[in-house]
């Protein structure tokens, strides 16, 4: 009976152990396609892919009591870890035909093994523990038991015990340290089933969207991604809805093939994501498959992508400004070259035209038939044409030792500097004077000096410019002028005529001018009768009318008309009844004016 007790004990440690020793190997296979997922997330190259494997296993090698791992296709064997002589292809064969599960019970003589597949790469990963190796210490003991049945009741319940605890213990180290390794991932990481169903959902993710992970498992996907449509969110993770008799057609958020997908590994997307709060933000998916049996489940590992995002739209919006500023400092610089070609252009016109104006002013300065000086503030020349040195009879050496003040006369001196200082002090802009230069031999010659003063970028005096007109004979004829003009005012004023200027103005005449003989006639003085209307004076409207025609046919013929009339005068002047007068009117040429003589006729009629 102890015999039987320990055999059926040995054999159910057995089993329990080929149980733990399936685990063990799964969990190996997961981890090493997550390693290559990982990888994949980064490159496609196989190569590439299989060195970041072999560098893991470097790392973390396989257990000595796991047996063997192997990693291969369909034709071909990639990596073993140990090296062994007949690889398991029977699980091979299965893992790249996209089939996950184990094989291998305590009883039927075949290894125990874990196979798993990676679609992406069509790729096939399987552990295996070799049956012989593994059954040896159970096979020593059934040895022992048979020779010890009574001791294998006890020994078998020990080795239970302890296979079981180990086992037990390994294994919940083992699922903490995954839990631990998800929980505290920096990124959210959720699992979903093949409904989208959401099934984990670790602290990072509870952070990221605010809600905790009761709320949120046993809730499709699309409750925490923003969809505008029922499965949306599932039609852009899968690339059509995983239940097609549900959805039909909707609209995705980023464009996705319209054909059904192969069964996703290390794909990425970029949706909208949703918080509790309802705020919106954008994430990465990196979607992972994980297939167990027909059962299939899918890893996201989720990223809050706003602060790149942020940063993208910064970069972006700085290098439209930049070539915005680029495009204008272009445009700026291309104006800046026109404007100075346009600068130099002119300034090659402006130096010509001053090369022209120079000689022509030279010309102009030594031919001129007035004399030109140029002297400082002070008055000292500085230079003088031909003309000023013939004019004043002194030589061009003898005069740049003077001033245009020493050869003025002393008696209009005062005149002269007063303007001239005027003009320095720009209360004047120009100055005019006539004044007597006293010449070389002592002769005076009447001058008119004109001129201006030429300024300095900083408002100095650079020098005096003037003109210097002779005008003696001018002076002359002014003198004879002003005395005929003094005898003809004597003429006008001591004649007994009636003498002076009108002008018409509709049918009046209106008095502009007359002598002492005509504003004694009217008993008025010259200064009061200027302006004056003939009718405020009195005169009759036929005979003022007579004056307008008489007037109007002296412009039409250019030349003097004679009349005569007939006035009796309305005021007491001494000289009663009809008196009759002898008029001459005559236009001034450039002037609607008429000049006017008229004589008392009275007593030549009368005799």
């Amino acid at each position: 009976m102890s015999l039987a007790v320990a055999g059926a004990g040995i054999g159910a440690l057995y089993g329990i152990a080929v149980g733990n020793q399936k685990s063990r190997l799964v969990a190996e296979v997961e981890r090493r396609v997550a390693v290559i997922t990982k990888a994949a997330e980064n490159t496609e190259d196989p190569t590439t892919i299989l060195q970041a494997v072999k560098q893991d296993l470097v790392a973390n090698p396989v257990a000595s009591d796991l047996g063997t791992l192997l990693i291969g296709r369909e034709d071909k064997i990639l990596l073993t870890q140990p090296e062994v002589k007949s690889p398991p292809q029977q699980a091979l064969r299965r893992a790249t035909k996209g089939d996950s599960g184990s094989s291998g019970s305590p009883w039927d003589g075949q290894p125990i093994a874990a196979y798993d597949s990676v679609d992406s790469l069509a790729w096939g990963i399987v552990a295996q523990t070799p049956k012989g190796v593994f059954a040896r210490p159970y096979i020593q003991a059934g040895f022992i038991a048979t020779l010890a049945s009574v001791l294998a009741g006890a020994i078998g319940t020990a080795i239970y015990s302890w296979a079981s605890g180990t086992a037990f213990r390994k294994l919940q180290e083992s699922e903490k340290q995954h839990r631990q390794i998800v929980e505290n991932a920096a990124e959210g990481i959720i699992t979903i089933n093949n409904n989208a169903v959401v099934e984990t959902f670790n602290q990072s993710a509870e952070q990221m969207f605010g809600y905790s992970a009761k709320q949120v498992i046993g809730q499709t996907i699309d409750s925490i991604m923003l969809a505008f449509a029922e499965g949306e969110v599932e039609s852009s993770l899968f690339g059509q809805s995983p239940n097609p008799t549900v959805i039909t057609n909707t609209t995705q958020i980023q464009k996705v093939p319209a054909a059904p997908l192969s069964p996703l590994v290390s794909t990425k997307r970029e949706l909208m994501g949703q918080r509790q709060d309802g705020t919106i933000f954008p994430v990465e998916l990196a979607i992972s498959r994980l297939s167990q049996g027909d059962a299939k489940r899918f890893l996201l590992l989720v990223r809050d992508v706003s602060d790149r995002k942020q940063v993208e739209d910064t970069l972006r919006k700085r290098t439209e400004e930049l070539e915005l500023r680029v495009e204008e400092r272009t445009n700026q610089l291309t104006h800046l070259n026109e404007e100075l070609l346009h600068e130099i252009a002119e300034r090659n016109n402006a130096e010509e035209t001053l090369q022209e104006t120079e000689k022509r002013f030279r010309t102009l300065f030594n031919q001129a038939e007035v004399g030109i000086i140029q002297t400082t503030k002070t008055g000292q020349f500085v230079k003088v044409n031909p003309r000023f040195v013939e004019l004043t009879g002194y030589s061009e050496e003898h005069l740049k030792e003077r001033t245009f003040q020493d050869l003025t006369n002393p008696e209009d001196l005062g005149h002269v500097v007063t303007q001239f200082r005027q003009l320095l002090a720009k209360e004047i802009s120009e100055l005019s004077v006539e004044h007597r230069f006293v010449r070389a031999d002592g002769s005076m010659v009447w001058v008119q000096m004109s001129g201006s003063v030429v300024w300095d970028l900083v408002g100095e005096v650079e020098y005096f410019m003037g003109v210097v007109a002779d005008i003696s004979d001018r002076i002359t004829t002014k003198g004879h002028l002003v005395a005929s003009e003094s005898t003809l005012n004597s003429f006008f004023n001591s004649t007994n005529a009636m003498m002076g200027v009108v002008e018409v103005v509709d049918d009046d005449i209106r008095h502009v001018s007359d002598n002492a003989a005509a504003s004694d006639f009217f008993r008025l003085s010259p200064v009061t009768m200027r302006n004056q209307l003939a009718s405020a004076l009195g005169v009759p409207a036929e005979i003022r009318r007579d004056w307008v025609d008489r007037c109007l046919e002296s412009a039409r013929k250019g030349g003097p008309v004679a009349f005569t009339y007939g006035y009796e005068p309305d005021f007491d002047n001494g000289q009663r009844g009809m008196r009759w007068f002898s008029a001459t009117v005559a236009p001034i040429p450039g002037q609607q004016q008429f000049a006017y003589t008229v004589m008392d006729i009275t007593e030549q009629r009368q005799q």
